[in-house]
């Protein structure tokens, strides 16, 4: 038998026969006696615990400057009519007609003898235009005209 498995030898050296049929697993040499392996790492000594008092607590947003103020823009409101005084109630207070009037929304606010009048119309002044008001007392009304 021992050229039969000779000549199996051989076939599977020369085909795919090792594919199909794959050799038996070696096994493994025991380990040899009397060697010692190293040993174990000693374990660092245990780090104490923070306590919380003595952190400081870190800001969650930082602070950033805030932009430059806008320049204020400025219009111009012009009145025409015999109104004996106009003046313009809006967020930044009271300003009296004329070139440098800020821009915005601006309540009408205009006096015929000792009769105030509030027309419902509001003069909106935008950056760098003109806006016309005229105040009549015969209607006792004021109405904003080009914008």
């Amino acid at each position: 038998t021992t050229a039969g498995s000779a000549g199996i030898r051989k076939l599977r050296e020369r085909s795919l026969w090792w594919l199909l049929y794959p050799p038996a697993p070696r096994t493994v040499d025991p380990p040899i006696q009397g060697v010692q392996s190293a040993p174990a790492p000693a374990l660092a000594a245990p780090v104490p615990p923070v306590p919380t008092e003595a952190v400081a607590p870190v800001a969650a947003v930082v602070p950033r400057r805030s932009p430059p103020a806008p320049t204020p823009a400025f219009g111009r409101v012009l009145v025409a009519g015999d109104a004996d005084e106009v003046r313009l109630v809006g967020p930044a207070g009271t300003v009296a007609p004329g070139e440098r009037v800020p821009a915005g929304s601006w309540q009408i606010v205009a006096r015929f003898g000792a009769v105030e009048v509030r027309p419902p119309d509001r003069v909106t002044v935008p950056a760098d235009g003109t806006v016309r008001v005229r105040c009549l007392r015969a209607v006792e009304n004021c109405v904003v005209g080009e914008q």
